[in-house]
């Protein structure tokens, strides 16, 4: 009975031991959240799982309308993505609250610009910077040549005359276009006007706002004076508008993506208008994306070298070739690319000058107030100057109630 017995167990082993051998080992599971198609993340998500093929990687597309949400409520959850995007005006904000973990530069620092974006105060660099974009001025030729405009215009008188000159030529006609509505829309196509004229929303030590200071009226005034032969709208509105040859000129990047949506349109790019004194440049919004590893991953090596491997490749400068990798080879392998591309010219010389809101960890606050100066003073309720003020006050306590809570 005794040998019964052990001859079964013998037999049950061998027959076991091959059963766990075609048992798949469990594998190491990774996630990334991004604003974009996974095909056009894809080749670096191949690249990765290629070098480690024990790793699967679950990829989702968040939506610009909710996706900063989505982030912050899955973070407060203990449910964040190892790997995520982020936009430059949020990621002071992930910074302080210790939310993304910080990567080691040391060997790529010289590979990539746009690391000020992703730099702590504490020095240390968040996260790899993807790509920036910006915007130029697009103006319809057609309407232009029938207003007798034959170039771009480089200051603020030019553009006021242009758009006032293709607004006279008829009623369903307007010269600009100035947009209002939404998150961010409204202070990112305002903010070049003050930048170019040398103001800024909030002092370099962080104690005050600046924005009823004179240059800051001064470009309020000029950007409200636009109103008269503008057409006021949505985002998309004052697109729509455009498409159908009913704007002259819009500031605009590279979502208005013409080729599909008027491909028919006889256009041209020109840069940002500077203010009429001489030592004013053309100062254009930055707006750059970074990809960044959550505090919370537990597969923080895995995760920074996927993220390293998402941030190059020109993985979305391949399909929409206006938003500009920071990536110095692809930028590179982009201007080769396209060598004779009048639009891509343009934005590449804007980024020269382009720039962000100060790195405060409140602006998401911040820039609601400014929102709200500035759509008062468009819509009609109240000057630029009074609308300031207001607006000083409410961002003077959001400062000082913020170096309260850092004991300063």
């Amino acid at each position: 009975m005794k040998k019964l017995l052990a001859l079964t167990l013998v037999v049950a082993l061998l027959v076991s031991i091959p059963l766990v051998g075609t048992m798949g080992a469990s594998k190491t599971k990774l996630s990334v959240w991004t604003f974009w198609k996974q095909s056009w993340v894809q080749p670096a998500l191949d690249k990765f799982m290629a070098a480690h093929p024990d790793v699967e990687i679950e990829y989702q597309q968040l939506s610009w309308s909710n996706g900063f949400d989505k982030i912050v409520t899955a973070i407060a959850a203990g449910k964040a993505p190892d790997v995520m995007e982020l936009g430059s005006t949020w990621m002071a904000q992930f910074i302080e609250n210790k939310t993304i973990a910080p990567i080691d530069i040391t060997a790529i620092k010289d590979e990539y610009s746009g690391w000020n974006g992703a730099t702590g105060p504490d020095g240390n660099v968040y996260g790899y910077p993807w790509f920036g974009a910006t915007n130029i001025l697009y103006i319809n030729a057609d309407l232009a040549k029938q207003a007798g405009i034959d170039k771009c215009p480089a200051t603020w008188s030019e553009l006021k005359a242009d758009s006032e000159a293709i607004d006279a030529l008829s009623p369903g006609v307007r010269g600009f276009s100035i947009k209002i509505g939404g998150r961010y829309t409204t202070w990112q196509k305002f903010m070049p006007f003050a930048w170019s004229d040398g103001a800024r929303v909030v002092s370099a030590d962080w104690k005050e706002a600046l924005v009823p200071f004179d240059r800051f009226v001064e470009a309020l005034e000029y950007y409200n004076s636009l109103k008269k032969s503008s057409l006021v709208g949505t985002q998309d509105e004052v697109r729509q508008a455009f498409y159908l040859g009913r704007v002259g000129i819009i500031m605009d990047g590279p979502g208005l993506n013409l080729k599909k949506n008027a491909p028919k349109l006889n256009y041209f790019v020109c840069l940002l208008p500077k203010p009429d004194r001489p030592d004013t440049k053309s100062v254009g919004f930055s707006g750059a994306d970074y990809i960044v590893v959550t505090s919370q991953s537990k597969q923080k090596t895995l995760a920074t070298e996927l993220a390293q491997d998402i941030s190059q490749g020109n993985l979305i400068s391949n399909h929409i070739k206006t938003l500009l990798p920071f990536y110095k080879p692809d930028l590179t392998a982009l201007m080769s690319k396209y060598p004779d591309d009048p639009e891509l010219k343009v934005y590449v010389e804007q980024m020269k000058n382009a720039t962000s809101p100060a790195p405060h960890p409140r602006w998401v606050d911040l820039q609601e107030i400014l929102t709200g100066a500035i759509e008062s003073t468009i819509l009609g309720r109240g000057s630029a100057e009074d609308n300031l003020v207001k607006a000083k006050k409410e961002m003077d306590s959001i400062l000082a109630e913020y170096l309260k809570e850092q004991g300063k």
